[in-house]
């Protein structure tokens, strides 16, 4: 009794999958739940399941092109970042914090969850300080006194 039980449950494990493999193949990877879900309505309804796939395909497809227009805002953003650093006559903005080095400031500016915005006032607020100019001076003493050290 136990291996026909078995036996069943592999073969309704074997169809899954396959069914699985047909929603794959005719809506491309979607989330395994909505793979499940896919399959569920497979068995009630063949037209509710197009529907509903050709939805779903069509939110994956926004979702990745906004992922794709919100990666490209940032690496525009992050350029901008790197030439007002440069402006500032900083070799790059990555290096702010020179004991982080340019790979971890790379990765920051990368990154969506680090605001950029926060970066930025901190840039002008810098460039607001930096009005100073570095100059060597160079002081030939005569008729040297005792109060010259």
């Amino acid at each position: 009794m136990r291996g026909v039980d078995q036996a069943q449950i592999q073969k309704t494990e074997a169809r899954v999958r396959k069914e699985r493999e047909k929603m794959v193949r005719t809506f491309g990877l979607l989330t395994e739940d909505s793979l499940d879900l896919l399959v569920e309505l497979g068995q009630r309804d063949a037209k509710l399941v197009q529907v509903v796939g050709q939805a779903l395909a069509r939110e994956r497809d926004q979702a990745l092109a906004n992922q794709r227009r919100a990666e490209q805002e940032r690496s525009m953003q992050a350029a901008k970042a790197r030439r007002f650093g440069a402006e500032l006559g900083y070799p790059a903005v990555d290096a702010l914090d020179l004991n982080d080095g340019v790979d971890h400031w790379r990765t920051y500016l990368a990154n969506p969850k680090h605001p950029l915005e926060s970066l930025f006032a901190e840039i002008a607020r810098l460039a607001e300080k930096i009005k100073t100019i570095k100059v060597e001076l160079y002081l030939r003493v005569e008729n040297n006194s005792n109060y010259i050290g």
